[in-house]
């Protein structure tokens, strides 16, 4: 067989690459190589070689080789949690008890943890250094993040081990930088604030605050569709390439993901997995909030750490136009709709506009469709909204949690307490007019008071 007819076969399964379809080779795509080598155990390219093996992969191989990787980051995780969870354990039951103990495997992950992972520019490398342990490239940020997790948490513990320890939970990071992130985490901040003076950007992640001061420092690469009409711009090559897939139908066509409950079709699984989890019972969601008196689970973890911030009361994006905080961007962007009115929802059964898709998708619930999701738990009645349900049970306990700072009056709803609270407002500009009244009127009344003294005297 030719090279040239080697270099037109799948390196897996070694099938003819289709050029419409695409092709991925390792040899400009250094992070797919090393996820390969990785997985694998064997060799991509030798430079020495008279007939090299294939380096490209089709796109099935491809996608089965990113599924197995993320597998074996996500047991990696685990095995990290599950490490950490029996020292935690193990220092409780017996404060000198050392991580040896309750893991016996710990030294394949501290020969994991040792390898040194740095950033190489450059479009190639080769075999030997890709297999090298002082490999220099630039890992995907899940691994990335791993990596990190195993050298704060899993690192056995040493007498005069160096690191950096919060002095408001006892935790423990091999870097400075970290340890700032995580403390001002116990502030409710972002952990990762921009240092550019007059930019009050914030990020949860590390590598998000170094692309953002890219774009400070104008070294930030933008990647053009190339396509004739289009002038769109992406920061990530990936984005571009699924606007290329979405719009241009260029490369492999997208799957569409099929929900076997009710039909639904989404762009990807993970999307589809959160989607399932809408037709399965609230208690059988995997993220439960750890708050006493909070029952309430959620379908992935983010969710579940927006929810913890509601808990704290941290709310990081401010709304320029009305000065209101919101705990999430999507929300604030959501909020700042109802000023800007740029983009709205019509109702297509009826006249009706809302200002968000969560909006109308309650509107045709509620009053085209006539969903009586939520009964309660006293009597027969059953509503629409949680939290109308949740309002109408406080009338059967009795319960007022909302009280008026001014005169200690309390109520059930949010809403009847901001209506109340205008009677004060109302009351305190009466006063003020008054007041204002009486001064206007004053210099007048003591002139006339001053004419009558003199005319008694005379």
């Amino acid at each position: 067989m030719t090279s040239a007819n080697i270099r037109l076969k799948c390196r897996a399964c070694i099938c003819t690459l289709d050029a419409a379809v695409g092709s991925y080779d390792m040899r400009k795509l250094p992070t797919l190589a090393h996820k390969f080598i990785t997985c694998t155990g064997l060799i991509v390219f030798e430079e020495d070689e008279e007939q090299p093996l294939p380096s490209e992969l089709c796109q099935a191989c491809h996608d089965q080789l990113e599924q197995f990787y993320a597998f074996r980051v996500k047991c990696i995780a685990a095995d990290i949690q599950w490490r950490a969870e029996i020292l935690a354990s193990s220092d409780a039951e017996n404060p000198k008890c050392s991580l040896d103990a309750a893991a016996p495997k710990v030294s394949e992950l501290d020969a994991y943890t040792d390898k040194k992972v740095r950033k190489r520019r450059g479009d190639k490398l080769s075999t030997e250094q890709l297999a090298n342990e002082e490999t220099e490239i630039e890992l995907p940020e899940t691994e990335a993040t791993v990596l990190d997790t195993i050298g704060e948490q899993c690192v056995p513990a040493k007498p005069a081990a160096p690191g950096f320890q919060c002095n408001i939970c006892d935790m423990r990071f091999l870097v400075e930088h970290r340890l700032q992130a995580h403390q001002r985490q116990h502030e409710g901040l972002m952990p990762y604030p921009c240092t550019e003076a007059g930019c009050d950007r914030a990020f949860n992640r590390f590598h998000c605050l170094s692309e953002h001061l890219k774009q400070h420092s104008g070294t930030s690469r933008w990647f053009s569709c190339e396509q004739e009409g289009c002038h769109k711009m992406y920061r990530h090559k990936p984005t571009l390439i699924m606007h290329m897939r979405r719009c241009h139908k260029l490369g492999p066509e997208l799957k569409s993901h099929v929900c076997e409950f009710c039909g639904k079709v989404f762009n990807s699984t993970a999307v589809l997995n959160d989607h399932r989890y809408t037709h399965k019972d609230k208690s059988e969601l995997p993220h439960a909030c750890q708050e006493p008196d909070c029952s309430r689970r959620f379908s992935s973890r983010e969710k579940l750490k927006v929810h913890m911030m509601r808990h704290a009361g941290i709310k990081n994006f401010s709304c320029p136009y009305c000065g209101m905080r919101k705990t999430t961007r999507n929300e604030l962007k959501i909020h700042m709709n109802y000023h800007t009115l740029e983009r709205t929802w019509p109702c297509r059964f009826c006249s009706k506009v809302c200002n968000s898709s969560g909006n109308l998708k309650m509107h045709v619930r509620t009053v085209h469709e006539h969903a009586r999701d939520y009964a309660c738990s006293y009597c027969e009645r059953s509503f629409a909204k949680a939290d109308t349900r949740k309002y109408h049970e406080m009338t059967h306990t009795g319960e007022k949690p909302h009280e008026c700072e001014e005169c200690g009056k309390r109520f059930t709803q949010p809403a009847a307490l901001r209506t109340h609270r205008k009677i004060h407002e109302r009351q305190r500009k009466d006063s003020n007019s008054a007041v204002y009244t009486l001064l206007m009127t004053a210099p007048t009344d003591t002139a006339a008071v001053s004419v009558v003294q003199l005319d008694g005297g005379s």
